[in-house]
C-alpha cells in the first residue's frame, strides 16, 4: 500500500500559521479566564500558575537577552567575566534542559535534538510576541474559507434568536 500526503501550499508556511492562530488564540482564551471570567482562580488555582500564567509570560527571546544585558551591567561581570557568562549560559541551558530531562534519559540517541528544542523555544516565543501584538485577528490562517460552501439552513438556524 503507498499513501501519498500533500499540501497546496508549502508546510512550514501552513504550520507556522496554525502556531499563530494557537498563540492567538490562547492569548484570548486565557486572558478570558484570568480577567473577565475569573473562576478559575477557585476552580484551578494550580492552573492559574502551571497553565495560564506561564503561557503569558515566558519568552526565552526576550527574557534570555535581557538577563545577558543585566549580568553585563553588573560587578560580577566587571571582575569575572568568563565565569559570569559561562555560569549564567549554563542556567540557561539548564532551565531548558529540565523541561526535557526525561525523555532524553528514556531516549538518549535524541540528545542531539537539544539544540533544536532550545532554538525553538526561542523561535516560539517571537511567535508568541508577533500573536500577542496581533491578537484580534481570528484569521484561519491555513484554510481559505471562502472557497468552503455554507449551508443556508444551517446558518439562518445559528443566526436566529
Amino acid at each position: 500500500m503507498e499513501t501519498t500526503v500533500g499540501v497546496a501550499s508549502p508546510p512550514y508556511r501552513k504550520f507556522l500559521g496554525q502556531c499563530r492562530r494557537w498563540s492567538r488564540t490562547t492569548w484570548r482564551s486565557n486572558a478570558c479566564s484570568l480577567f473577565t471570567d475569573r473562576s478559575v482562580y477557585i476552580s484551578q488555582p494550580y492552573c492559574v500558575y502551571a497553565v495560564f500564567l506561564t503561557s503569558l509570560t515566558n519568552f526565552a527571546a526576550v527574557v534570555d537577552p535581557a538577563l545577558v544585558y543585566l549580568l553585563k551591567q553588573s560587578l560580577w561581570f566587571a571582575a569575572y567575566p568568563r565565569l559570569a557568562m559561562g555560569s549564567l549560559v549554563a542556567w540557561i541551558l539548564f532551565s531548558k534542559a529540565v523541561k526535557v530531562f526525561a525523555y532524553l534519559r528514556r531516549h538518549p540517541q535524541d540528545i542531539w535534538l537539544f539544540p533544536v528544542q532550545v532554538c525553538w523555544g526561542y523561535f516560539h516565543s517571537l511567535i508568541k510576541l508577533w500573536a500577542l501584538l496581533t491578537f484580534w485577528d481570528g484569521a484561519w490562517s491555513g484554510r481559505d474559507l471562502s472557497a468552503v460552501p455554507v449551508d443556508k439552513g444551517r446558518r439562518s438556524q445559528s443566526t436566529s434568536p
